[in-house]
């Protein structure tokens, strides 16, 4: 069983001036549909229509069910929905069988996201590749058209389609709301065009997505299951099939589970600072010297590693029998340590734990 939608040329994208829905157990080609929309509507010119030529045909696969009858239908961005005709047969298991599915319908640029979100948390689920995006089909039970509709709205179906829809219910349609084409065929530049959509593996669905956190981070890639994670400084990078719930858990699991870092980091920052105003009132040049200096934590030990460059000046940063040292560390209350050597590769054991907490999230 086939439902046809044949529609006028739009003003703007889902709002149909004229339509007309009908319903045959034989596909109609575009030109047999073209042409019953202008008879119908010739016939119905109390909904307005002055001979507008048809532009669009839809047509939508249905089970078996047995129909017969059209809608003739105008729609007015003012007046609302008018419509004549009818359908007898099986409207109720239409109804049903609208009720039972979740179609989605995601025509747009971000496409490759927006499926990615579509998608999120569906047990079951088919994606198709169309001319324009995408279409998502999950069998998903409704109570009510209301609901099917708040559920679309949340995984980013079209929202012109859904005000259309909605139009449909107010107007007791709802039996043809939540259509959507498993084939198309338009007009374009006095010819006919059409495409059919084609499942794809929601596994070959890629995009980008980029979000920050408060940490910064030493650069690494992570390759997981859905792909790849690039941290640097606060930025984090994710390509793949992750979606926008996947993007915010993983910046929250990084913001909580490494806040020791930060912590650390930030302890760091701030000694060194306290180390360097300690020299300072010693002399400035010192003050200077420690500015080159990488300053640790290590085992309850601030430890001031100096670099090759200034390695001559390790005596004046000690001092005279060790006097510098004795007096910086009796102004903080911390425990100093100089040395030559230079610092653990900090960033090592950091690496681990982000590498393990990612694959993890994900």
């Amino acid at each position: 069983m086939w439902h046809i939608l044949v529609y006028s040329d739009i003003p703007h994208k889902y709002v149909r001036p004229f339509a007309l829905h009908y319903f045959t157990d034989r596909k109609p080609s575009p030109e047999q549909a073209f042409e019953l929309f202008e008879k119908v509507m010739s016939e119905h010119r109390e909904l307005g229509y002055d001979g507008e030529r048809p532009r669009y045909v839809g047509y939508e696969l249905l089970p078996s069910l047995s129909l017969t009858g059209w809608v003739a239908v105008a729609i007015d961005d003012l007046r609302g929905l008018a419509f004549v005709g009818d359908v007898r047969g099986d409207v109720g298991a239409l109804r049903e069988y609208r009720l039972s599915n979740l179609f989605i319908d995601i025509d747009n640029l971000s496409a490759e996201k927006k499926v990615l979100d579509a998608v999120d948390g569906l047990d079951e689920f088919k994606v198709f590749k169309t001319h324009a995006g995408y279409h998502v089909r999950a069998p998903q039970k409704f109570n009510s058209f209301e609901e099917q509709l708040k559920e679309r709205e949340r995984r980013l179906d079209d929202i012109n389609r859904i005000s259309i829809d909605r139009l449909y219910i107010e107007n007791g349609l709802d039996f043809l709301a939540n259509t959507l084409f498993n084939s198309k065929c338009w007009v374009e530049d006095g010819d006919i065009k059409c495409y059919e959509e084609k499942e794809v593996d929601v596994n070959s669905i890629s995009a980008t997505r980029t979000v920050y956190i408060s940490i910064n981070l030493p650069p690494i890639t992570i390759t997981t299951s859905r792909g790849t994670i690039e941290v640097s400084g606060k930025t984090l990078k994710l390509v793949g099939r992750f979606s926008s719930r996947d993007a915010k858990n993983i910046a929250m699991s990084i913001e909580d589970n490494l806040w020791e870092y930060t912590y650390k980091l930030r302890m760091q920052n701030d000694i060194k600072e306290s180390v360097k105003n300690a020299y300072g009132k010693i002399s400035p040049v010192l003050s200077l010297l420690i500015d080159k200096c990488d300053i640790r934590i290590e085992n309850g030990v601030v430890t001031i590693h100096v670099p090759n460059d200034i390695a001559t000046y390790v005596g004046r940063l000690i001092g005279k029998q060790g006097q510098n040292i004795r007096a910086v560390e009796s102004e903080l209350g911390v425990r100093i340590k100089i040395s030559q050597s230079a610092p653990p590769p900090e960033d090592v054991e950091l690496k681990k734990k982000l590498q393990d907490l990612l694959r993890r999230v994900v």
